[in-house]
């Protein structure tokens, strides 16, 4: 699916990828006046890191996908003193590479 952002379309993971990578460095897209490419890139990562607060998983093709993994509350033991400590229950959020990327670089060694 394409990625619409202004006048600029990403008919892939890769362009859009670019396209974000762009705007880093320079800050502008000839499409695009910097301060709202800048708004876009936020959008972005906003939406992403709500959806992750919110449980749920964020998969960009061919890339990468996020979600978050729950832990339930256990006895540990503190390293230095040897101490019982209970760990609380907690989320954390995890990574995982896609088919294409993991393609591409493994093809590229």
């Amino acid at each position: 699916a394409a990625v619409n952002v202004g006048n600029f379309v990403a008919q892939n993971t890769r362009q859009f990828f670019l396209f974000v990578h762009g705007i880093q460095q320079s800050g502008v897209h000839e499409n695009m006046p910097g301060r709202r490419c800048k708004g876009v890139v936020n959008i972005f990562f906003d939406e992403m890191s709500n959806a992750l607060a919110e449980d749920e998983r964020v998969e960009i093709r061919g890339l990468c996908s996020f979600y978050v993994k729950k832990y339930e509350a256990y006895a540990g033991r503190n390293p230095k003193t040897g101490e019982m400590a209970q760990v609380k229950a907690k989320k954390l959020p995890f990574f995982k590479v896609g088919k294409e990327l993991k393609e591409r670089v493994d093809y590229k060694s």
